[in-house]
């Protein structure tokens, strides 16, 4: 049978302890807290649960905090990796003067597309395979309805950044209730990653620092010099070779190990996978701006 889910969604107003049943965590639900370590400082900006019911639903809780209540939306992802796309996703709207509602979406790429139909609202063609392993992805952002939600937070160092659960976890499992201690809820985890996403993050900007200065700085002066500085120093060849041509084929071999390295980090940024467009991927994935990006860099 095909497994259920029922979201209780809550829209949290003031104190997240209010609501969130806590103590429940580890023997009637599975707890997700982010960002990491905040449950104790008791800070959460947002709390995911999710426990196997006994009627054979899977009982999911999302809550977070959101200085204004309305026309946001909290949605939860559920990834085979640590990046966002390609992974189906459930969102609770609170749009201003309406009412919350849940819809499911999916991440192409770096974008969020709605269903094509409204009746697919309530589908569950864009609902995931509950019984096996994710990585859980946590996001809140501006929403005016449920078909329409706005861009989270892109940097790391704000609480609108989407966190994404480090370890893979199975929602249809079930928490031990006759412990007569709170324990952690078990999870099915995966090898540590080989670096921090707040490193990865570091090294694709490095990236792009890099190979902006060698192909807009670099490479375009090295141009210039060619075309421009024939007839300055008329008088002076160092080595024979006027001092247009140096300065030319100085800065154009000075890109090459720059280009070099900055491909490389990118590489190790991505773990050695390809990002661009490949057959095993819809049209829209092979469409999109980070696919043509990476397909244009190679040529």
């Amino acid at each position: 049978m095909k497994p259920r889910v029922l979201f209780l969604l809550f829209l949290i107003l003031q104190l997240v302890a209010g609501h969130f049943d806590r103590e429940a965590c580890g023997k009637d639900k599975h707890c997700i807290f982010a960002p990491t370590g905040c449950e104790e400082r008791n800070d959460c900006s947002q709390m995911f649960s999710y426990n196997l019911a006994d009627d054979g639903w899977v009982d999911m809780e999302m809550f977070f905090t959101n200085g204004k209540p309305t026309d946001a939306y909290i949605a939860v992802g559920f990834s085979d990796d640590q990046e966002m796309g390609r992974e189906p996703v459930t969102q609770c709207v609170f749009p201003s003067g309406g009412k919350p509602t849940v819809a499911f979406s999916y991440n192409v790429g770096k974008s969020n597309a709605p269903p094509t139909k409204e009746d697919d609202l309530g589908e569950s063609e864009f609902a995931p395979p509950l019984n096996q392993t994710f990585h859980i992805l946590l996001a809140t952002g501006p929403a005016q309805n449920e078909r329409a939600i706005g861009i989270h937070g892109l940097d790391p160092k704000t609480s609108s950044f989407p966190y994404i659960h480090k370890d893979q976890v199975n929602v249809m499992t079930t928490v031990k209730r006759a412990a007569a201690e709170p324990e952690e809820a078990p999870t099915t985890t995966t090898e540590a990653p080989s670096m921090t996403r707040q490193t990865k993050f570091w090294l694709v900007r490095v990236h792009g620092i890099l190979m902006i200065f060698s192909w807009l700085v670099l490479i375009i002066s090295a141009v210039l010099a060619a075309r421009y500085l024939r007839d300055h120093f008329p008088s002076s060849a160092p080595c024979g070779l006027k001092w247009w041509f140096h300065i030319h084929r100085t800065l154009n071999v000075l890109s090459v190990p720059i280009i070099l390295i900055s491909t490389l980090l990118i590489f190790i940024a991505k773990e050695w996978t390809w990002k661009g467009p490949s057959a095993g991927k819809t049209s829209a994935e092979n469409t999109s701006a980070g696919s043509i990006h990476s397909l244009v860099s190679i040529a």
